[in-house]
C-alpha cells in the first residue's frame, strides 16, 4: 500500500483528506477530516474500491458534494499517482 497523497478540495467550507493504492489489493483507500462533527471518514482497502472514479462517488457520498468535484480534488495536484497506479484516469 502507498503512503497516501494529500488533497484539499476547494470552496467555502474545505475538507481534505489523503488517499492511496493498495497494489496487493488492487483497490483504492481515502480518509477525510472535517473540522466539524462529522470527524473522520474512512474508506478503507475492505471496501475493495477498484477506480479513482469510484472512490470519488463513495466519498461524495460522505461529503455530500458531486462526485466530479471529488475527482478534480483527489487528482488536481497528484494525477500521475493516478496513471501510475493504472486507473487511466489522470487531471
Amino acid at each position: 500500500m502507498d503512503g497516501g497523497h494529500a488533497f484539499v478540495a476547494p470552496g467555502p467550507h474545505p475538507w481534505g483528506g489523503s488517499w492511496g493504492y493498495d497494489r496487493v489489493l488492487e483497490c483504492f483507500w481515502a480518509e477525510v477530516a472535517f473540522p466539524d462533527e462529522r470527524g473522520v471518514v474512512r474508506v478503507g482497502v475492505e471496501h475493495l474500491v477498484p477506480t479513482l472514479a469510484g472512490l470519488a462517488r463513495v466519498l461524495a457520498a460522505h461529503v455530500g458534494v458531486p462526485g466530479d468535484e471529488v475527482f478534480v480534488a483527489l487528482t488536481h495536484v497528484h494525477g500521475d499517482v493516478a496513471r501510475r497506479a493504472g486507473t487511466g484516469c489522470a487531471a
